[in-house]
C-alpha cells in the first residue's frame, strides 16, 4: 500500500496510520525505508501525540438514565436505576482524580437533565479538571448558562431522528446549538444508524445553519436485552452503500466525517478501504483496550463499574476497587477474551486481528453471542 502512495499524500496516510497502535515501529521502519527520514520522525511524533493523548486518564459516570428524548436504539433503553446522589458522584468523581484521571464525562440517559448537574460542573472545575460528553442539548438554561470552555472540553451533540421531537423541542434544540457555539465550546454532530434508508436531510441542515464541521456516526449497537433497534452483525455488509454515500455526502459538504464504532474493514470494497484509510477518521478497532483497558471504563448509577458502555451487564461494585490498577485488572479480564473472539472465520488469519487492531465491530455483538 505504501509503495502506491504518492509523494502529496504520504503525511495525511501517516496521520492516520497513528490510529493502528500496535504497529507504531513497523510504520515508522518502513517510512524511513520507502520514503524518507524526514517522514519517518513526522510519523514518530504523531504517532506520540496521539498516545499521549489517548493516555489522558479518563472515567465515566452514568448520573441518571433518565432522558427527555426517546430514541428507539439508545443502549440504556428501559433503564430504571435511581440517579445517582449528589455526595456519590463527588466521591466517584474525587477518587478518580485521586487515581490520576483528567477528564470526566458523562452518560446517560441525558446528563444535562440531571438535577445537580451545573454543581457537578462547578466540582469538576474547582479541581480542574475537564468534561467532555454526549448530549441531545434539551437540558434547562440553567445548565446551559454553565456550558464554557474553561471546563466543557468539547460537546458530542446527539442529534435524534426528527419524528424523535415532541412539539418545540426541535427549535428549543436548535436554538441551544447557537447559544453554546457563541460560547466558543467545540460541538461536533453524534448520528446513528439504526435501520436501513435513514434521513439525516435535518442534521446536513443544522451543520450548514450553526457552522459546525464534523459529523460522528455509528452503527447502533445492541442492548444486553435487545429491546432497542440495532444493527445485527449479520446486516453489517448490506449498510455499507449508506455508509459510504453518507461519507460521501459529508466530504461533499467539507464535514469531517468520523466512523465512530469499528466496522471490519474487509466489509468494504478495497476502493472504499482506501477512502476509509485515507480520508476518515476510523478505526476498525474503538480505544477500549488502550490505557490498561480502563479508556471506557464507566460506573452506573446504583455505582456498579463495567469495562464499557457495551458491556453494561459486566459489573463489580465500585466499593471494591481502592486503585485504577484494580479498575484495569477487571476491565482487562472482560475485554480482552472478547476482543480476541474472531467473528467471521477468515478473522484468524488476518494480520489487523492478529494485533488486536481489528475487534470487528463493538464488543457488545460479541458479547450477546457469548450470552445467548
Amino acid at each position: 500500500v505504501m509503495i502506491d502512495i504518492e509523494a502529496p499524500d504520504r503525511k495525511n496516510f501517516l496521520k492516520r496510520m497513528v490510529r493502528f497502535t500496535g504497529i507504531e515501529e513497523e510504520i515508522h521502519d518502513l517510512t524511513g525505508e520507502l520514503w524518507s527520514h524526514e517522514l519517518s520522525e513526522y510519523f514518530n511524533l504523531n504517532a506520540n501525540w496521539a498516545k499521549n493523548d489517548k493516555m489522558a486518564r479518563q472515567f465515566m459516570i452514568f448520573l441518571s438514565y433518565t432522558c427527555n428524548l426517546s430514541c428507539p436504539y439508545c443502549f440504556a433503553k428501559d433503564r430504571k436505576e435511581p440517579d445517582l446522589p449528589l455526595n456519590r458522584a463527588i466521591k466517584i468523581i474525587e477518587w478518580a482524580q485521586e487515581n490520576g484521571a483528567k477528564k470526566i464525562t458523562f452518560c446517560g440517559g441525558e446528563p444535562t437533565i440531571y438535577s445537580e448537574f451545573p454543581t457537578i460542573l462547578d466540582e469538576i472545575q474547582d479541581r480542574e479538571l475537564k468534561t467532555y460528553f454526549a448530549t441531545n442539548l434539551l437540558g434547562r438554561p440553567e445548565v446551559l448558562d454553565k456550558l464554557n470552555p474553561e471546563v466543557v472540553e468539547s460537546l458530542i451533540v446527539h442529534v435524534a431522528p426528527m419524528d424523535a421531537y415532541k412539539e418545540k423541542q426541535w427549535n428549543s434544540f436548535s436554538d441551544n446549538v447557537r447559544k453554546v457555539r457563541d460560547k466558543g465550546v467545540h460541538q461536533a454532530i453524534r448520528i446513528n444508524m439504526f435501520k436501513k434508508n435513514c434521513d439525516f436531510a435535518h442534521v446536513f441542515h443544522l451543520a450548514e445553519k450553526y457552522g459546525l464541521n464534523e459529523i460522528q456516526f455509528a452503527l447502533t449497537f445492541p442492548a444486553l436485552n435487545e429491546n432497542n433497534r440495532f444493527i445485527p452483525l449479520r446486516e453489517f455488509r448490506s449498510m455499507i452503500p449508506e455508509v459510504m454515500e453518507l461519507m460521501r455526502a459529508c466530504e461533499d459538504a467539507d464535514l469531517r466525517f468520523v466512523l465512530s464504532k469499528p466496522i471490519p474493514l474487509c466489509l468494504f470494497s478495497e476502493d472504499d478501504r482506501d477512502r476509509l484509510i485515507y480520508r476518515v477518521e476510523f478505526s476498525p478497532a474503538c480505544s477500549v483496550f488502550t490505557d490498561g483497558c480502563t479508556h471506557n471504563a464507566c460506573i452506573s448509577p446504583t455505582e456498579n463499574v463495567s469495562p464499557c458502555l457495551g458491556l453494561l451487564d459486566i459489573t463489580r461494585p465500585f466499593s471494591e476497587f481502592n486503585y485504577w490498577n484494580d479498575l484495569s485488572s477487571f476491565c482487562s479480564q472482560e475485554i480482552l477474551p472478547l476482543l480476541d473472539r474472531p467473528l467471521f472465520d477468515h478473522c484468524p488469519d488476518c494480520f489487523l486481528f492478529e494485533r488486536r487492531l481489528c475487534q470487528g465491530a463493538c464488543l457488545s455483538h460479541k458479547n450477546i453471542e457469548k450470552v445467548s
